[in-house]
């Protein structure tokens, strides 16, 4: 990892946030070590876990006949699967696999009217189907509003028993757990102290992922070396800890709010909007500080190179320096096109290299060229390739670096107190309707 732009170094560190982290380090090792599920931190024992990964084995083993997955979450329910589905399977094509897999993660009437109109057509053509329903709290207005719809759908159309096709994933003695039971739909529990946000590496993704045919266990490999690195190397090297401190040095140092994760590798969109959620909820935070209520307000959004460069990059360097930008790319990229047209090489000034790929890591180089003469905050991340132990890297490594962010901005960084306001502002409408 690469730390650019304002020649930040490990002497800018503060060395009680080192402290803070040595000390928070020791504490999650003990944490994995002892499987301490009841602790905050418990996310952490997910990659060394055998038990989810099994589960979710003999689940899809016994659904290996259906033909079609469609997932009902929403936010932390299902934004890890689409992040980790998109970055493996074919750009143009649903899955690697011949199985479909069908998100429905929002209440727009539109999009689930669409989504129960192709769950209807599988069923109505005699194809088997699985439907996963999502809730941690087993209780989210829209994940069951959707699950009563399909539920009706499977009810009604499916000419085989639809129970054995429907898995109920949420906490261990919610009340869709008990719906569940007396409707005799499979369970598949997430530990109790496993945010969703932080929940990609339990039976909440593990499950759909591998009836995709994604190789799951390579992914908890790569899950497994990043925690690894975070927990064992000298903060000197440990990439976790610096991204952290860097994060705090621009927003408490320089007043910079807003976190751009600058993505030079389409498929990974959906891994963006993953940590979009993952560092809003976690350090956008409101508490009391000596009697004064205080707000931290680190801002995440998500850019795709090259195309936001013909509309965002105006404003990145042309508007006010208030970003920090963090530069994903894959370095092992489709390098079979080629440019081989003279003519229209003279048309861009005759400066094309000869493949399409070199083109795409000139301009990225570019860009950073661009923003460090402008002293521009940002870090880079190089991935060699886009394969299943490399996203599960990328993906517990974003997670223990928001974990050392919270830590050492004294930041609870596994609650959402706030988020609950509009769901009881809704229930209160609901009520009165």
């Amino acid at each position: 990892m690469d730390f650019l732009g304002l020649g930040l170094s490990n002497h800018d560190f503060d060395e009680k946030d080192k402290n803070i982290i040595i000390d928070y380090i020791k504490e999650i090792k003990s944490v994995i070590n002892k499987k301490q599920y009841d602790n905050d931190t418990a996310s952490i024992i997910l990659p060394f876990e055998n038990e989810f990964v099994t589960n979710s084995s003999k689940l899809v083993k016994k659904l290996k006949d259906a033909n079609s997955f469609f997932l009902v979450g929403i936010g932390g329910s299902n934004l890890g699967t689409m992040a980790i589905h998109s970055a493996l399977a074919k750009q143009f094509d649903n899955s690697n696999s011949k199985k479909n897999i069908y998100f429905a993660d929002t209440l727009d009437p539109n999009k689930i009217a669409q989504i129960n109109n192709i769950f209807i057509n599988e069923l109505k053509a005699g194809k088997k189907v699985v439907l996963n329903v999502i809730s941690k709290s087993g209780s989210t207005t829209e994940t069951i509003a959707i699950f009563s719809i399909l539920e009706d759908s499977m009810k009604k159309y499916a000419n085989y028993n639809y129970k054995d096709y429907v898995v109920i994933t949420t906490d261990n003695d919610s009340k869709l757990e008990k719906f569940a039971k007396e409707n005799e739909y499979s369970i598949l529990n997430i530990p109790k102290k496993v945010g969703g946000r932080f929940s990609v590496f339990s039976n909440v993704s593990l499950f759909p992922l591998e009836f995709m045919g994604i190789n799951t266990k390579k992914i908890l490999e790569g899950a497994k070396d990043a925690v690894n690195d975070s927990l064992n190397k000298s903060m000197v090297k440990n990439d976790a800890f610096k991204s952290a401190m860097y994060h705090k040095y621009f927003y408490e140092k320089k007043k910079i709010e807003i976190v751009n994760m600058f993505l030079f590798y389409t498929a990974f969109e959906d891994i963006g909007k993953w940590f979009r959620q993952l560092l809003a909820e976690s350090c956008a935070k409101e508490f009391n500080n000596n009697n004064k209520k205080v707000n931290t307000n680190i801002t995440p959004m998500v850019s795709i190179g090259t195309t936001d460069l013909h509309s965002m990059a105006q404003l990145f360097l042309g508007g006010k320096n208030d970003k920090l930008h963090i530069f994903l790319n894959v370095l092992k990229n489709n390098d079979s096109l080629k440019t081989r047209n003279k003519g229209l090489n003279n048309v861009s000034d005759g400066i094309f290299p000869n493949s399409l790929n070199d083109i795409y890591l000139n301009i990225f180089d570019g860009v950073k060229s661009a923003f460090i003469k402008r002293k521009i905050g940002m870090y880079e991340i190089k991935l060699d390739c886009a394969d299943e132990y490399s996203v599960g890297y990328l993906m517990q490594f974003f997670m223990v670096m928001t974990m050392f962010l919270g830590k050492i901005m004294n930041i609870n960084t596994f609650d959402q107190p706030n988020v609950e306001e509009y769901k009881i502002e809704t229930k209160k409408i609901m009520k009165n309707d």
